[in-house]
């Protein structure tokens, strides 16, 4: 039994329920993603960092993005939904959309990808990584690496701050071409977006940083 099993097992019906279900979408949605407890509650985290948590109780549910600035990010919410800037609450019973889900888990990943200094992780929808390597104020700096979603190796790029080299070939493993040509086009347009665009995206992360962020939690 893992410790969201037992934390689940602990909870009353039809919360236990409510969040199974919750949690067989987000097992669905993060298929990767470790499932551990953090702030005593469940979650999702790719990479070390939290993107989903969930946890019950005596009138609601909740889902946590594990951030302070998702939630105003992902449009308009359910009529039967109430929300602040960390927490998601919705009724007992009642199941969030996999549309709302995708779209909470998608800002989450861009928010964790939004690196100025230090390794840096790019992610493809279902939390698997795309791309990984790190950042010097703002510019790819040293060793990169672009993955296809099956996870295999699609690119290898060495840079330094605002000079760099074209990514290259993989020196480490080959980069044989995917059953679907679509896959690594797809792939492929992720470096041209990476290093073109770094700066920009980089930049304006440091000009509006996610607001701290602790669970708020309730025994109503």
């Amino acid at each position: 039994m893992t410790p969201i099993d037992e934390h689940l097992a602990a909870l009353p019906e039809p919360q236990r329920t409510t969040l199974e279900h919750l949690r067989d979408s987000l097992r669905q949605l993060l298929p990767t993603a470790e499932e551990k407890l953090s702030y005593r509650m469940p979650c999702f985290a790719v990479q070390g960092k939290a993107v989903a948590g969930f946890d019950g109780y005596r009138d609601h549910c909740s889902y946590f993005p594990h951030s302070g600035t998702v939630i105003a990010q992902v449009g308009p919410l359910p009529a039967w939904a109430d929300a602040d800037a960390g927490t998601l609450r919705f009724p007992i019973g009642k199941r969030l959309p996999k549309t709302l889900l995708r779209k909470l888990i998608r800002v989450r990943l861009d928010e964790i990808s939004a690196v100025t200094s230090g390794k840096r992780f790019e992610f493809f929808d279902d939390g698997t990584v795309r791309a990984a390597g790190s950042m010097r104020a703002g510019e790819l700096h040293g060793d990169w690496r672009w993955y296809r979603r099956d996870g295999s190796l699609l690119r290898t790029g060495s840079f330094r701050a605002a000079s760099r080299s074209a990514p290259g070939p993989p020196t480490t493993a080959p980069a044989t071409p995917s059953a679907d040509p679509s896959t690594d086009q797809a792939a492929f347009a992720s470096i041209t977006a990476s290093t073109s665009s770094a700066r920009a995206v980089v930049t304006a992360a440091a000009s509006s940083p996610a607001a701290t962020w602790s669970p708020r939690t309730s025994t109503t």
